[in-house]
């Protein structure tokens, strides 16, 4: 009897011993990722997060342009100062919103992102004061972008691997596809009804959108706190460390184009009928950068993609720096600007993953 159990004992721990030896062997790419099914729905929800978040953020060329109106006496300079104010926090409070995210998973911090972003435009239509807009769309907008920011790179990571820049250039075209529209409505919309209704209107999409998306994206693999809030021996490896720095110097001036098309097209007095719509036309051609090179990447390599984007990208600021100010100049810088620039935001995740 005794030797019965014994057997049955010895059985038991070498079944749990094996289960648990299971459980932590590493994935294999190949077997291990879903490559699609419930995964496209979190590529939907994390689009629609993009789309509200930092398609709001790129859209913010037509703010600038109408706090210039309304603000006469205060420089571009400052003003632009609101727009940079939101995606720097989004960067500075990485660390802390990773930590949370690997502790409480992507929900609740979208739930809270989309309130906050909700309150942020309904408070942009209220106040009147430039420190409020700097105090909503600078502060605010920032830490529900952080928010939102986060989940939207890392939850398509549990669902794709050999799919990978394809999904990730599916979730930031969201981006593309919000600051193509969303500059056309603020101006239509604005000439209609009014700041404050404009403001109100989005705010409302906002948090609906945020809400979808909170039923949509589901983490796949378990919950587990960090030991620390950042992980400084990822530094130990040079690699990841030069990517690090050079992705830094490269977001310094990436966005600066989305800013300051708009105003810097009524300065230069084109044709007035198209100016509203050059950041919309920047961000449209950003899709097409976004969705094309993320899926070549998948073929090509990573960084064999993202390289030759960031390079194109800053070549065809430079090149139009030299050509004379037109309309046709102005489009075309917006086309080539976009597509290449669109590439080079979709792929600095996978490179760093």
């Amino acid at each position: 009897m005794s030797s019965s159990s014994s057997q049955e004992h010895y059985e038991d721990s070498c079944s749990s011993e094996s289960i648990d030896v299971e459980a932590e062997k590493p994935l294999n790419p190949s077997s291990d990722f879903p490559e699609g099914g419930r995964g496209w729905l979190v590529v939907i929800g994390t689009f629609l997060l993009s789309f509200f978040g930092f398609g709001l953020m790129n859209a913010f060329g037509v703010y600038q342009s109408i706090y210039m109106q309304r603000f006469p006496d205060t420089s571009a300079s400052v003003i632009s100062l609101i727009g940079s104010l939101s995606p720097a926090l989004v960067y500075l409070l990485g660390p802390l919103i990773g930590f949370l995210l690997e502790s409480i998973g992507p929900r609740p911090l979208i739930l809270v992102s989309a309130c906050i972003s909700g309150i942020t435009y309904i408070g942009i239509g209220l106040t009147q004061p430039l420190y409020a807009q700097f105090l909503f769309q600078g502060v605010l907008q920032g830490v529900a972008q952080a928010l939102a920011f986060y989940p939207c790179i890392a939850i398509p990571n549990h669902w794709f691997f050999k799919r990978r820049g394809l999904a990730l250039g599916l979730t930031f075209a969201g981006s593309s596809i919000g600051g193509t529209t969303w500059p056309i409505f603020v101006v239509r919309v604005n000439e209609m009804v009014g700041w404050y209704w404009t403001n109100f209107a989005i705010g409302l999409m906002v948090f609906v959108l945020g809400v979808v998306a909170f039923f949509l994206v589901v983490p796949r693999f378990p919950l587990k706190t960090p030991e620390k809030l950042v992980d400084w021996s990822s530094f130990k490896n040079l690699n990841f460390t030069l990517l690090f720095l050079a992705q830094g110097v490269l977001f310094f001036g990436l966005f600066t184009p989305f800013f300051f098309i708009t105003p810097f097209a009524q300065a230069s007095k084109v044709d007035p009928t198209i100016i509203y719509y050059l950041l919309s036309i920047t961000n449209g051609s950003s899709f097409f950068g976004r969705t094309l090179l993320g899926k070549l990447s998948d073929v090509l390599g990573y960084y064999n993609t993202f390289i030759p984007s960031v390079f194109l990208s800053g070549l065809v600021a430079l090149v139009f720096w030299t050509v004379p100010v037109s309309t046709g100049s102005l489009i075309a810088f917006a086309v080539l600007y976009g597509f290449f620039s669109g590439g080079a935001i979709a792929l600095f995740t996978p490179c760093l993953v």
